[in-house]
């Protein structure tokens, strides 16, 4: 059917489920539809794509529920043609506005504003309720957890499909704070078909310039900003996001990887944008030092000291924060960052907001390094205890960069062996010197040189 007007209409017709037509009645109306398709249904349910439209055969006088037209056995019955576009017929909620809408985040709401909810189809205005649309202040300007449910005016417009919500009694929203806003499954359309599954939307209020503030990550409370009172001049609010990979990024990734070696890349990325009232990027420097703090995983508490699914593993002691060139597109390391208490984190007081990355720099620490089997006895014939030639002296714990240098009981060289960076940690003699030839029995020395590190031990060769 098609409606030359384009208004939702409903027209009075006969259907014959059993038949291969359908009979239409246009009592009146014929000047402004026309049949552009008929069709059937064993289940007495159809659907027809005219235009932009769905239209849809819904069963019973006394319902036009689509649920009840799927569950109907009734093979012949007297019903209501409606116009529905098809998108409609599964409720979801579209995203919150107020403030402005940056980066998928509403951010910069400001006290007197009026969040707005919009839905893809006509909701049932009983169903707007505190329980079935709920506000949590979750952080103040402090950067504290308050977990504070709101109770908020809730207005519906039926034109837009959408709800607005105030604080209740025409009270202010704090500057500064994170609201999660629920939105639950009780909500239903027109036809009592519920929302398909929750959605939660986060939006942050305007920052008051004049107070201290720590803006945190949704999604990752301790990575976060700290700005003292009078960073900026006016009111304002950050963009602290977990950027998609730029042209920019991904160079500087491939940078690192071809100095530091394959697998050396960034274990977080954050970008931080200051934004005025009016959503207008502001400078990239504020006028007091601010401190951005980048967390770390190391969750399985076994203190290994390594930073959770790195490969290579990356330990947590060598990470550092830095800075990414647009420009030259490389990361550039930063001075003077430092751990914070808790041990999960790293800080740098900065005035400079922009791209940040933590990255565990080289690592050539010594002091864990062994070797083993000790003594090396390839011909024995218990390869578990002494080992054999084709597996070789194995040094344990070795750093991503510098040497192992093997001396026989002269101090003559013996063998050099270069640490490199790999999923193992582990850098392997296969017992030969410099020529090839099998080392003679003995005791040999051997030095771990990286950087200003170094430490050294004794082995020894049995054939």
């Amino acid at each position: 059917m098609k409606c030359t007007d384009r208004l939702k209409r409903t027209l009075y017709i006969l259907l014959t489920v059993a038949s291969a037509s359908a009979v239409i009645s246009t009592q009146g109306f014929a000047s402004e539809f026309e049949v552009v398709r008929s069709a059937v249904s064993s289940q007495s349910f159809v659907e027809v794509t005219v235009d932009s439209y769905c239209v849809t055969q819904t069963v019973s006088e006394n319902s036009a529920s689509v649920s009840e037209l799927k569950n109907s056995t009734v093979t012949a019955m007297s019903g209501y043609l409606s116009q529905i576009s098809s998108f409609l017929l599964s409720p979801k909620v579209g995203a919150i506005s107020g403030g402005t809408l940056i980066g998928g985040r509403t951010m910069g709401v400001s006290g007197s504003d009026e969040p707005i909810i919009a839905f893809s189809n006509d909701v049932l205005i009983g169903s707007l309720t505190q329980e079935n649309i709920s506000v949590i202040e979750l952080l103040n300007h402090y950067g504290e957890s308050k977990s504070q449910k709101w109770l908020t005016d809730l207005s519906y417009n039926p034109v837009s499909r959408s709800v607005g919500f105030v604080p209740q009694g025409g009270g202010q929203w704090p500057m500064g704070s994170l609201f999660a806003v629920s939105v639950t499954s009780g909500i239903l359309d027109a036809n009592n078909i519920p929302l398909p599954g929750g959605v939660t939307f986060y939006f942050h209020t305007l920052i008051d310039h004049t107070t201290d503030n720590t803006f945190s990550l949704v999604d990752n409370l301790k990575t976060n900003v700290y700005l003292p009172a009078g960073s900026y001049s006016q009111d304002f609010f950050l963009l602290l996001s977990t950027p998609s990979i730029t042209a920019a990024i991904q160079t500087a990734n491939q940078k690192l990887m071809a100095f530091s070696g394959p697998g050396k890349s960034p274990s977080k990325v954050v970008e931080i944008t200051p934004y005025d009232s009016l959503g207008a990027a502001m400078a990239s420097s504020s006028a007091r030092p601010a401190r951005i703090t980048l967390s770390y995983d190391d969750l399985d508490k076994n203190n290994d000291g390594v930073v959770d699914g790195s490969l290579p593993p990356a330990k947590t002691k060598d990470l550092s924060i830095w800075r990414l060139d647009e420009n030259k597109k490389l990361w550039v390391r930063q001075s003077g960052a430092s751990f914070d208490s808790l041990g999960s984190g790293i800080s740098l007081d900065t005035g400079h907001f922009s791209t940040y990355a933590l990255i565990a720099g080289l690592d050539n620490d010594v002091a864990n390094i062994y070797p083993y089997p000790v003594p090396f006895r390839p011909n024995a014939g218990n390869v578990a205890r002494y080992g054999s030639w084709q597996n070789g002296i194995t040094f344990n714990s070795t750093s991503e960069t510098g040497s192992i240098r093997i001396y026989n009981i002269n101090m003559e060289l013996v063998r050099e062996l270069e640490m490199t960076s790999n999923t193992s940690g582990t850098t392997v003699w296969d017992g030969k010197n410099t020529s090839g030839e099998k080392a003679a029995n003995g005791v040999y020395i051997w030095e771990a040189r990286s950087g200003k590190n170094r430490k050294a031990g004794k082995l020894m060769i049995i054939k």
